[in-house]
């Protein structure tokens, strides 16, 4: 299901090269069971392992999972955010 907190520890301090290495194997697969299935496509294109395969920024914003979100650019104290407005949509 999706939670909106990380999937994985990302602290400081983690290891990020152990970190890939546990995304690489099936664990994903594992995390998305609950997803519904354009949540499973938009994430599998984000987390291919092969390049040729993996998405842009650009194209993963123009995929259905996320397309139906007003995308907002705020800026805060010299820190930059993406705010989603979330339409009525079922994860």
């Amino acid at each position: 299901m999706a939670s909106g907190k990380p999937i994985w520890d990302h602290s400081l301090g983690v290891n990020i090269f152990k970190l890939l290495m546990r995304i690489r194997r099936d664990e994903l697969a594992q995390i998305l069971e609950d997803l519904c299935e354009e949540g499973k496509d938009f994430i599998g294109k984000c987390f291919a392992m092969d390049l040729r395969k993996l998405w842009t920024a650009e194209m993963l914003l123009s995929h259905p999972f996320v397309s139906d979100y007003d995308i907002v650019l705020v800026k805060d104290k010299e820190e930059l955010f993406w705010w989603f407005t979330i339409s009525n949509r079922q994860f």
